[in-house]
């Protein structure tokens, strides 16, 4: 399947799913859809992320300025061949900046489908026990 008969299947379930055009000019969907794919650069950038946590500096994963390439490309002075997936402002964190607050996995997982509470394994054995359930939760 070529890239442009990818993009009008794609194109053509946003459109019927919302049942109304699209606002968005068919040439910016295309760009920001063929980028998309590109999606590989996302587990480099939350490595980015968590050193960046570790040394204390605060960080943001932002991928609004990809549709404003033209203008990213004027304001850092890349070269036509590149482009750009996500930008992280990085720095340091005025007032409280200190560990993260995580409510327990239990809590914020489900097991299977949601509402189903994903139970705290007690041991080794109980995970693997876990991990061996069929996907209807049976």
């Amino acid at each position: 399947m070529s890239e442009t008969a990818l993009f009008n299947v794609m194109y053509s379930y946003r459109s019927m799913r919302r049942l109304k055009p699209d606002p968005i000019p068919l040439s910016l969907i295309y760009e920001t859809f063929l980028r998309v794919l590109d999606g590989s650069i996302y587990p480099a950038v939350q490595k980015v992320l968590l050193a960046c946590r570790a040394l204390g500096l605060g960080a943001s994963l932002t991928t609004i300025t990809t549709l404003f390439e033209a203008e990213m490309h004027n304001i850092l002075g890349l070269p036509d061949f590149l482009t750009t997936y996500a930008l992280i402002p990085i720095g340091y964190p005025q007032g409280r900046f200190g560990p993260v607050r995580h409510r327990p996995v239990e809590e914020v997982t489900w097991l299977n489908r949601y509402g189903t509470a994903f139970p705290k394994p007690e041991s080794a054995d109980d995970a693997q026990d876990l991990a061996s359930l069929p996907a209807d939760g049976a």
